[in-house]
């Protein structure tokens, strides 16, 4: 069996890429409070999907303003480092983006590194005080081969382009 968790922060949209199946019936979402300690869900013990070590990947963010949305596919714990900066802010080990300041939300495209069966989606917001989502929406699609998505460049202090958005909405 083959599991997926992802650490989430800053995004409601998650579009999952790769020929990945989801039982309604046994998908569990688990948002704990921040910095909640308690036991993990047991679909956490599964192989994850979307991590960077199985091949998993961002094709497409929004906005990687603060913290870039690749580190969603890392497989170690958040971590916190107190009084470190960067050039755009306070460090911080998730995605984290910009407010919007017009209409819709952040989103980002993970290509799964393993085709299987979501058990579950953890949503990790710990560090995220007061910034966090406030919830999140999950999608699921198995695209065709020799689908593109727009270049990205995955650094803090960059965002999609109206032009990149508008690529996006041909896919």
């Amino acid at each position: 069996e083959v599991g997926l968790f992802l650490r989430v922060a800053e995004f409601v949209d998650c579009h999952l890429l790769q020929c990945a199946t989801m039982e309604a019936e046994t998908l569990q979402v688990k948002m704990p409070p921040t910095g909640a300690k308690e036991t993990p869900p047991s679909f956490t013990q599964l192989n994850d999907l979307a991590c960077a070590r199985a091949g998993g990947r961002v094709l497409f963010a929004t906005d990687d303003w603060f913290a870039v949305a690749d580190n969603l596919l890392k497989a170690s714990p958040p971590q916190w480092k107190e009084g470190v900066f960067t050039d755009y802010g306070k460090w911080m080990d998730g995605w984290e983006s910009r407010r919007k300041r017009m209409e819709g939300h952040d989103w980002c495209i993970i290509q799964l590194g393993v085709s299987g069966v979501i058990h579950g989606v953890e949503v990790d917001t710990s560090y995220f005080t007061g910034n966090y989502a406030p919830r999140f929406s999950l999608q699921a699609a198995c695209l065709p081969d020799g689908t593109t998505f727009p270049t990205r460049e995955a650094s803090m202090g960059t965002a999609a382009s109206p032009q990149q958005l508008a690529a996006m909405e041909g896919i």
